[in-house]
């Protein structure tokens, strides 16, 4: 009687770890769109497409994946949760409008800010730290 117990316990934790992602995916991601404001999208759209350029300058071309983990593991680090298909659509706009180095330094240097991290990070940075405080 255990052993079933068991394996049906198992089976259940199974199921409930497979509708996990099904869960988010239809209902916590698409919910949580509609809760957030046009500014608030903006901000985040923004952020992304920061972020996807400061990708595409330190891992360069032909490194896709690298690029897509880094905007993810960037993007959680500030706690902004979004869809793949939108830093996906961060890197069509990005080779849209031929964004290069020299458009990152006239920022940098526009930012007057370090040197350490590329200018589509720190404006990133500091656009994910005014939406944490709420002042946007």
């Amino acid at each position: 009687m255990s052993n079933v117990l068991t394996t049906i316990i198992e089976i259940v934790i199974k199921i409930l770890l497979a509708a996990v992602p099904i869960a988010l995916t239809n209902y916590v991601f698409p919910w949580l769109k509609a809760n957030t404001t046009a500014q608030q999208q903006a901000q985040i759209t923004r952020v992304i497409d920061l972020l996807v350029q400061t990708a595409e300058q330190l891992y360069g071309p032909g490194t896709g994946p690298q690029k897509l983990e880094a905007v993810q593991r960037w993007l959680a680090e500030r706690g902004i949760n979004v869809d793949v298909k939108d830093i996906e659509a961060a890197v069509l706009r990005l080779h849209a409008a031929g964004l290069d180095w020299i458009t990152a330094h006239a920022m940098e240097s526009s930012l007057n800010l370090s040197d350490r991290l590329p200018a589509p990070a720190i404006a990133a940075q500091k656009i994910a730290q005014s939406t944490q405080k709420g002042t946007i």
